[in-house]
């Protein structure tokens, strides 16, 4: 290779990465945006106004989805002339597009080549030859796979043999995921073209979706916490939406928590979730105080650790970034403790940091012994500059029991006055490492219960813990 040829692939290789390192910080300043909204309809202006600036698309239509009657219809336009802008619905069975279907039901993009050559219906609809298609998901990857996972599994238990028969009982569930699909046109892109816009795409629609589902359960969580006690009991309900619907149990780690918040809400958080094949989040939280307000913050931080989170990001820098956020959107007095781990299990690590946050357990099944993941930091949201180390620890596969506790458990008294403690609960593990991650945290609610009688708890409760 001559050299000329070596300064050019370098020029080449530096400007992609400046192109790069552009995109990334208009995504950045996109989910910033978006956190302080308050309304779907700000959201969805915010991701159009981003999808213009970071894609090469001249037409965008969005086709709402009503599940009830199983139809499309045109919500949003752009990039048309006033008398060219598309206004039709259309039955998604009866119009039989398998890239529509597609897009609804596995939640997947796809490239539509030379649709009026196939008399493909929506290119003649939109005047589009070559586009793209995105559907819009208002719910985590993992809430969507999860939901996806159980519908599929009851609708093959049906009868029903007529065409569409397990995609019509998917639209029947309380909460389909899916509430539209985006078009993009690239007026003469070829596929190559449209295929490079297609991550940006997704990755804005996603992190809008996911903004939009949690506006809307938190605003319903804020109505129903106006209401009277009858009516908190619903809230607890809606909150219980913001915790993992179920926690993942496979070949390389098994989990289970339980959680119970002094009020009808509460501000105790618990996650497991994948980032990547094999590599795993893990995180627990106790905003300050309890009830409604700390609820809401818990939401908070929720939305933002999703939004965070990634297997490229190590804990540390994770916790730092939900802090630059929070500080500067809650009150003074409301701040969490956290501790967040990646557990990777391939490499058979696990990397940590803790703000705050009680002193977390890690049992060796084999060894009957335990170490002890201190504090290393303040709490999230307190302060503007979070300094947090990271730890790392090497593990052997199917040893490890991770518990993971807020200090409500530990803290709770009996009628003496006296606390149930971190020794009685490292002596109850300790005694169960024979028995599965549910039987334990059984063996614990009972053994509190037990402890305080009839007293009360005056904090939440809440018991996470991790095998693997």
């Amino acid at each position: 290779m001559k050299p000329n040829d070596e300064d050019d692939n370098l020029k080449k290789e530096i400007m992609k990465l400046r192109k790069q390192t552009a995109i990334n910080s208009q995504i950045g300043e996109f989910v910033l945006e978006i956190y302080n909204m308050q309304s779907v309809g700000s959201v969805f202006d915010s991701l159009i106004k981003h999808l213009y600036m970071l894609t090469f698309f001249d037409k965008i239509v969005f086709l709402t989805l009503n599940a009830d009657k199983a139809e499309l219809k045109t919500d949003f336009s752009r990039g048309f002339g006033h008398g060219d802008r598309p206004n039709f619905s259309f039955d998604i069975f009866e119009n039989q597009d398998n890239n529509i279907i597609s897009a609804i039901f596995e939640k997947k993009s796809t490239v539509v080549l030379n649709g009026f050559s196939e008399i493909n219906d929506l290119s003649l609809r939109l005047d589009m030859d070559n586009y793209l298609m995105v559907p819009m998901v208002l719910r985590t990857e993992n809430e969507a796979l999860s939901l996806s996972g159980k519908n599929h599994n009851a609708a093959e238990n049906e009868t029903d043999k007529t065409p569409f028969a397990k995609e019509k009982n998917l639209l029947r569930e309380s909460y389909f995921p899916v509430s539209g699909i985006f078009i993009f046109s690239g007026g003469r892109m070829d596929e190559a073209e449209l295929r490079n816009n297609a991550p940006i795409s997704e990755k804005l629609i996603r992190l809008a979706g996911m903004t939009m589902n949690n506006i809307i359960v938190l605003e319903s969580l804020r109505l129903t916490c106006e209401k009277n006690e009858k009516e908190l009991k619903q809230a607890r309900i809606v909150q219980e939406k913001l915790l993992p619907e179920k926690l993942p149990c496979n070949d390389f780690l098994q989990s289970f928590a339980f959680y119970i918040p002094v009020d009808e809400v509460g501000g105790d958080y618990y996650d497991l979730f994948t980032l990547k094949d094999g590599v795993y989040a893990v995180f627990i939280a106790d905003v300050s105080g309890h009830g409604v307000s700390a609820a809401l913050v818990m939401s908070a931080a929720k939305i933002l650790l999703k939004t965070i989170a990634s297997a490229d990001l190590d804990p540390a820098q994770t916790l730092r970034k939900v802090n630059d956020t929070l500080v500067n959107h809650i009150s003074a007095n409301r701040f969490l403790t956290a501790f967040y781990a990646i557990i990777d299990t391939v490499q058979k690590k696990i990397t940590y940091t803790c703000a705050g946050h009680c002193p977390i357990l890690l049992f060796n099944k084999d060894k009957k012994d335990y170490q002890q993941f201190q504090s290393d930091g303040f709490f999230v949201g307190m302060f503007p500059e979070l300094d947090l180390p990271n730890h790392e620890y090497r593990y052997n596969k199917g040893e490890n029991r991770l518990v993971l506790y807020t200090d409500g458990v530990v803290d709770c008294q009996n009628r003496e006055k006296i606390q149930f403690g971190l020794i009685r609960l490292k002596s109850i593990i300790a005694k169960t490492l024979e028995k599965s991650a549910d039987k334990v945290v059984e063996t614990v609610i009972e053994e509190v219960k037990k402890f305080i009688g009839n007293c009360d708890i005056e904090d939440d409760q809440t018991l996470f813990i991790v095998d693997f």
